[in-house]
């Protein structure tokens, strides 16, 4: 997905704004070690290395227990406001962020019973502060990420709860979030379209909520069209692909007259 997003985005820089990138430039893009091309990947390097905290935490839990987990998202979490965190890439701060959504997922399921009313008063009051510190200003950085994480590890565990959890499996909602992955990655040709956009409303003087909204439509409906093609012809086959590899590595493992007949079905 992320060699064809780049491809893709490469291709429109060439053909649409005579913009071609070097090839060295598209080939780092493409393994993630840039970030150039489409700026949204930013946050999927950073999950790269969020994915091997992860991974190192539930060794450890295993071994140590839950209390390690707790003991890293705190000491991380502090070490967000110290100068290295500040002075240096703004990702210093952000990694314990990774342990609040894995502390979520550990709870065990009996404490997620809370009383509706419980929950829809939790599940408001993250939402307002979810929001509020977004209107605040960038929540990449020091307490308003701290009071998003805290938030969205609320309206996750919220969701999780019996009476929600069956919430946003309706088919509309079911689909946008099958294809929220590929959005993330091409929404941003929909700002590009959006902005060059922005100068043909220019001499039309428009009221200033009109051109917000129609300028809203151009990323929305742009994104979501370039994003359908790429899930069901990128991201699927990707899937798909990435299945059957682990099918053909998982019967390695099993004798040789075993993996000759699945091969050849």
């Amino acid at each position: 997905m992320v060699v064809a997003t780049v491809a893709l985005f490469s291709l429109v820089a060439w053909l649409i704004y005579g913009r071609p990138f070097p090839v060295w430039t598209v080939i780092r893009n493409a393994l993630l070690l840039d970030a150039s091309i489409n700026g949204a990947f930013w946050s999927l390097q950073m999950e790269v290395w969020g994915s091997l905290l992860v991974i190192f935490c539930f060794l450890a839990e295993r071994r140590l227990g839950l209390w390690i987990v707790w003991a890293l998202a705190v000491g991380l979490g502090a070490s967000s406001f110290l100068r290295f965190a500040l002075s240096g890439a703004y990702q210093n701060g952000m990694y314990y962020t990774f342990l609040a959504g894995y502390l979520v997922a550990a709870t065990p399921r009996p404490a997620l019973k809370l009383p509706p009313a419980v929950a829809w008063i939790v599940l408001a009051v993250a939402l307002v502060a979810f929001y509020w510190a977004h209107h605040r200003g960038p929540v990449v950085k020091q307490w308003l990420l701290l009071l998003t994480t805290i938030s969205s590890a609320l309206i996750v565990l919220v969701f999780s709860t019996r009476g929600f959890r069956n919430v946003l499996q309706q088919p509309a909602l079911a689909w946008l979030g099958t294809i929220s992955y590929s959005f993330y990655a091409v929404h941003g040709l929909g700002v590009d379209m959006a902005q060059s956009a922005a100068g043909w409303l220019t001499p039309v003087r428009l009221p200033h909520a009109a051109v917000v909204a129609a300028l809203f439509s151009v990323t929305a409906l742009a994104s979501v069209l370039i994003t359908i093609p790429m899930h069901y012809l990128v991201e699927r086959n990707g899937l798909a692909l990435g299945a059957w590899l682990k099918r053909i590595l998982g019967l390695m493992r099993q004798p040789r007259a075993a993996v000759t007949s699945v091969a050849r079905s």
